[in-house]
């Protein structure tokens, strides 16, 4: 049988299965998974008899993506709550005449009192207007049987059979498949779809240039919260100085299963050793744990959103997500909604490009959200574009990564810090997953200098900053190899 043609009997069966509402709502992906647990691809065709039975299955995972209305202000920046433009003039003028740590301080909390009271705003509207579905989910799911939890284990904050993201307007559910039939014919259902897995993406100019722009600023990245949503970053590293949170943890794998990749993107950022200094060594670094040390135990999109979602709730500034989890589409999807919805609060997105090029079109989602600053790879020398840095343009034809920097080659001598204690020479460790903490930890120094910024303030900013490497294309390098000591 074609895929074609397993695809349409797959909804087929969707559709006598469990109604016309849900097979009209579910993607591809979720009509085959369904479809496979009654009759496997290629087997024989389930008949209309046992189409008319119940299902052989009870339960189905799925990520249902909800319609709400829209935010009553989306362009709007997010500001200093109950602060007009005249008080905020009055605030600036009592600023006067403090030093420059006391108003950077001062900054600081304006800002971050103004992020939180939008955030609260946009929180609140989507669990009043979703209220509904989701009310409808959990009941249906309470009555799973006894001991059936077990089948998608799952640890920490994210073991809930029901988990909502209002960041991009989804619930995760893991119940009964009629409750799913049931709920597709809620008008405020748009789509109902599986989980994707995440994937990770995986001494230099950069490293170099931030130096020179500490020397003569004194910024470290002081004060500003980051986040990295990755793979577990060891704890007690000494490189790192005690400035590590292990904040949560969204796969199947507990805290206390350290990994190289996330250590070593932590690294990249905020490290603080004789043998190695990141690009911003005064930053506190939030981990949320999303990939494991084996993949199977990894999260999905779904945990992703969920991560981008507490950290935007925790007051972080500027979030690393050196993974995906699947090509990049148009800008539509939900991951490009959580990453449009956490920039427009306040909170940037640092996104690895992805490691599947050389060829047009070959980014990772979320690349093409609006809300991100996407980084591909240069060598560590910063002269060249090895050939795995992924290319844009993204499906509906904006031109990506924004800017690259240093992400290694294979075979080339890249430093940072280890697993287990140590700095030096990352074996065999290249890739974009590399070259997007270099730009992360660029930005906490300038958010530390310049707190009220807002993200396409800084997006703009770290571009001013880039310079172009010869003989490539803007979806191969963007604007260039970042400097930040033109910051």
């Amino acid at each position: 049988m074609s895929p074609e043609a397993w695809t349409a009997q797959a909804r087929e069966t969707t559709r006598n299965t469990l109604g016309r509402a849900l097979a009209e709502k579910a993607t591809d992906e979720f009509c085959r998974r369904f479809a496979a647990e009654l009759s496997p691809p290629g087997g024989s065709a389930v008949g209309a008899e046992a189409l008319a039975a119940p299902p052989l299955i009870e339960r189905q995972e799925a990520v249902i993506e909800v319609r709400t209305g829209a935010s009553a202000d989306e362009s709007a920046e997010p500001g200093p709550a109950g602060f007009g433009a005249e008080a905020l003039e009055g605030v600036t003028a009592a600023l006067e005449g403090l030093g420059e740590r006391q108003v950077r301080t001062i900054e600081h909390a304006l800002a971050s009192a103004g992020r939180q009271a939008a955030i609260q705003a946009e929180r609140d509207r989507f669990y009043r207007e979703a209220g509904t579905v989701r009310d409808a989910v959990e009941r249906g799911s309470a009555t799973l049987a006894e001991g059936s939890e077990e089948r998608f284990p799952r640890v920490g904050i994210a073991a809930a059979p029901v988990q909502a993201c209002w960041l991009n307007g989804t619930i995760r559910a893991d119940t009964h498949v009629s409750v799913l039939g049931d709920i597709a014919e809620h008008r405020a259902v748009e789509r109902i779809d599986v989980a994707r897995q995440i994937v990770r993406d995986s001494a230099d100019v950069t490293i170099r240039s931030a130096a020179t722009l500490r020397q003569s600023t004194g910024l470290s990245g002081k004060g500003v919260l980051i986040a990295v949503i990755d793979s577990e970053v060891q704890l007690d590293h000494p490189a790192l100085d005690g400035r590590i949170v292990h904040r949560r943890n969204y796969t199947r794998e507990p805290f206390g299963t350290p990994d190289g990749h996330g250590t070593a993107v932590a690294g990249l950022i905020g490290a603080a050793s004789p043998g190695f200094e990141g690009m911003a060594p005064g930053a506190q670094i939030y981990n949320y744990k999303v990939l494991a040390t084996q993949s199977a135990l990894g999260s999905t999109d779904f945990e992703g959103a969920l991560a981008l979602q507490h950290a935007l709730e925790d007051g972080v500034r500027v979030a690393n997500c050196s993974w995906g989890s699947g090509p990049a589409g148009d800008g539509t999807g939900r991951e490009a909604r959580a990453c449009d919805t956490a920039w427009r609060l306040g909170m940037v997105v640092v996104k690895s490009a992805g490691n599947a090029g050389p060829g047009p079109g070959t980014l990772t989602t979320p690349a093409d959200a609006e809300g991100v600053l996407v980084v591909g790879a240069t060598g560590a020398d910063g002269k060249t574009m090895p050939d795995y840095s992924s290319r844009g343009p993204t499906a509906n034809g904006r031109p990506r990564p924004h800017v690259v920097a240093p992400g290694g080659e294979f075979g080339a001598e890249f430093d940072g810090i280890q697993l287990g204690g140590g700095t030096g020479v990352m074996h065999d460790e290249v890739g974009t997953s590399f070259a997007a903490p270099h730009v992360t930890g660029m930005i906490a120094l300038l958010i530390e200098r310049e707190p009220r910024l807002a993200p396409d303030e800084i997006r703009d900013r770290v571009i001013a900053t880039c310079k172009p490497l010869a003989n490539l294309d803007a979806n191969s390098q963007g604007a260039g190899l970042v400097e930040p000591a033109s910051l």
